[in-house]
C-alpha cells in the first residue's frame, strides 16, 4: 500500500475513533496550509516568509475547528437529511446566520493573536 493510501486510511479511522481532535487539529493544518500557500504564491513573499503569521493562522484553526464542528452537527439537526432542498436550506441558514458570525470570530481571534487590542479591532471592523 502506498504511503498516501495508508496515511488517508489513518486518518479515516481517526475520524472514527477521535473525531474532535482530528477535525480540530485538521482544522488547524488546513489553515496553516492556506496561509503558507497565501504567501508563497498571491503574496509571492519567498524567502521572506512569515512564520509567525502562519503559526498564528494554524492557532486560528484549532480555535475555529471545534466552532465549526458543533455549527455543522446541529444544523444537521436542525436540517436533516441530503436532498437538494435541505442542501439548500442548509446553506441559507450557514451563509446567513453562521457566516456573518463567524467572519468576525475569525478576524477578532486573529488580531487577538496578532498582538491588537480590543478597541483596534473594534477600529478594524468599523473601518470595513
Amino acid at each position: 500500500m502506498s504511503i498516501l493510501r495508508r496515511a488517508w486510511a489513518k486518518y479515516q479511522q481517526l475520524l472514527i475513533t477521535h473525531p474532535w481532535k482530528t477535525q480540530t487539529i485538521g482544522t488547524g493544518v488546513l489553515v496553516a496550509a492556506g496561509d503558507v500557500i497565501t504567501q508563497q504564491f498571491a503574496e509571492r513573499r519567498g524567502t521572506n516568509h512569515d512564520f509567525r503569521r502562519t503559526a498564528r493562522m494554524g492557532v486560528v484553526g484549532l480555535v475555529i475547528g471545534p466552532v465549526l464542528r458543533s455549527w455543522y452537527l446541529t444544523l444537521e439537526r436542525i436540517v436533516p437529511g441530503t436532498a437538494k432542498t435541505a442542501g439548500f436550506k442548509k446553506m441559507l441558514l450557514d451563509q446567513s446566520l453562521f457566516a456573518p458570525v463567524m467572519i468576525c470570530f475569525f478576524f477578532s481571534v486573529s488580531e487577538t493573536l496578532a498582538g491588537k487590542r480590543p478597541h483596534e479591532i473594534k477600529e478594524m471592523f468599523q473601518e470595513r
